[in-house]
């Protein structure tokens, strides 16, 4: 008995170095693989469902906020701003407001330009500010609380988010 469980430990070490799974193992990958797939397409259709109800908020529990928060987006911004060369070179400065959605899967849509205070080099700015927002990561949805209890239970939320872009 004690060397046909030394032989099986010897085997199964054999298969551990070389990568083969056991029946065990290879259930419980394709359960956890099965499992993923669930909740991605889980996850899409409530993006679906989202975007169809067309509810947008401007008030929630928590706000959305860029990876790195707040502190994050100003520099992300100067250093992946391309200022217009033509206004660059008349010393034209600028402040463009843009609004834009934030998606619950922190995608980024609806851009909008709300105000630009630079009307010589209007389309320049605004272009540049709606070229700068695509090009923006994934930020944190927002979340609305739907239960209080010890911790929180949240949903995530599209909202409504209003950035100024400055052109100095």
């Amino acid at each position: 008995m004690k060397t046909l469980v030394l032989r099986l430990a010897r085997l199964l070490a054999i298969f551990m170095m070389c990568g083969i799974q056991s029946p065990v193992q290879a259930q419980d990958n394709k359960t956890k693989a099965k499992e993923a797939r669930e909740m991605a397409e889980a996850r899409e259709k409530k993006i679906r469902e989202s975007k169809a109800s067309g509810k947008v908020y401007d008030v929630t529990d928590i706000r959305p906020f860029f990876p790195g928060g707040d502190a994050a987006l100003l520099p992300w911004i100067k250093a992946n701003i391309k200022y217009p060369a033509k206004a660059k070179e008349k010393g034209v400065t600028g402040r463009v407001v843009v609004t834009f959605i934030v998606e619950i899967d922190g995608s980024l849509s609806d851009i909008k330009i709300i105000r630009n205070t630079a009307p010589e080099f209007k389309a320049e700015f605004e272009a540049e500010a709606i070229r700068l927002v695509k090009a923006m990561p994934a930020w944190d949805p927002a979340k609305i609380i739907i239960e209080r209890t010890i911790i929180d239970r949240t949903e995530d939320v599209r909202y409504r988010y209003t950035c100024p872009i400055v052109f100095i």
